[in-house]
């Protein structure tokens, strides 16, 4: 069977590493951003990601994904770009799935307990506390915006979105999933089929900007907004980018799909995965790298 060339194009990409395709990204990829862009279509095997406790690369359905935590109970894991990113401004995006949901019930579902894209400036191979922690208890400085599947006393929702600042899992503004998506709807499935949600994060150095969707479309209004001066709560604009996520009595696969981050505040978001034309340029690149590798060992 003949393959497209968009499939060619994306097997090539899909053997190559992906730390390289982020390296040619920043290097090629046409942007409204004028800072770095990283971007990870999928995760390969790990390179560019600082990994500690459950986090770990698993292949669900032929894609490589970052499982932050497995579908056990007590788990916590982080994971984070291996070298600090200027968060001053950015802008960021990231598709992620949250598969075989079970444990305890909160009294309306089972299933638990989050997860979170977080900015710290603690270290790149810190851990978080398990349960109710959400992964970023104990993580200090740090902002994280939490997808939380549990509901715990004081809470909102069982399903619920949130800004938590310092390790502070007890969310400074909050928003609840069904009420804007419908009566039933949840982020996590009991299953292992589940809907793969899109997050924007925008920050453009004042004010915190999240939203949330079920069909890939950006929403014009935010879901989330709070204002703070991110540089001062961190104590400097280098900070290490990533996620964390625990499991408690309660307990599901966190998977993040795919992720890109800009260090540029970039009006309207970003992609989670690049356009046609950034792979196009990024194959090229690839195969050029490629060419002068294999000419110079001839040499030799």
């Amino acid at each position: 069977m003949r393959t497209s060339p968009s499939m060619q194009l994306t097997n090539l990409i899909k053997g190559a590493s992906w730390s390289l395709c982020a390296l040619m990204l920043v290097a090629l990829a046409p942007s409204k951003a004028s800072g770095v862009i990283v971007t990870f279509p999928g995760f390969g095997d790990g390179t560019g990601i600082s990994m500690q406790g459950s986090a770990a690369i698993f292949v669900v359905d032929g894609e490589t994904v970052l499982r932050l935590v497995p579908a056990s109970t007590y788990q916590s894991g982080t994971a984070f770009g291996a070298t600090k990113l200027s968060s001053a401004t950015f802008s960021t995006a990231f598709q992620f799935r949250i598969t075989n949901a079970g444990g305890i019930s909160d009294g309306s579902q089972s299933g638990g307990d989050g997860f979170t894209f977080i900015v710290q400036n603690e270290a790149v191979n810190v851990v978080g506390n398990t349960g109710i922690a959400l992964g970023i208890g104990g993580i200090s400085p740090s902002i994280a915006v939490e997808f939380d599947t549990y509901r715990n006393s004081g809470e909102v929702s069982s399903n619920h979105i949130g800004i938590d600042v310092n390790g502070n899992y007890n969310s400074v503004a909050t928003a609840d999933i069904a009420s804007v998506f419908g009566s039933g709807t949840r982020l996590d499935s009991t299953t292992s089929s589940a809907t793969t949600w899109t997050a924007w994060i925008d920050y453009n150095g004042t004010t915190f900007e999240v939203r949330l969707s079920n069909n890939e479309v950006r929403p014009t209004n935010a879901l989330l907004t709070h204002t703070i001066d991110l540089v001062s709560t961190l104590g400097s604009s280098s900070t290490y980018i990533g996620f964390t996520a625990s499991t408690g009595s309660a307990y599901g696969n966190y998977d993040i799909v795919n992720w890109a981050y800009s260090d540029t505040f970039v009006t309207g978001g970003i992609s989670p995965v690049p356009e046609a034309s950034t792979l196009t340029l990024t194959a090229l690149g690839l195969s050029c790298i490629g060419l002068l590798t294999w000419r110079r060992r001839r040499r030799n």
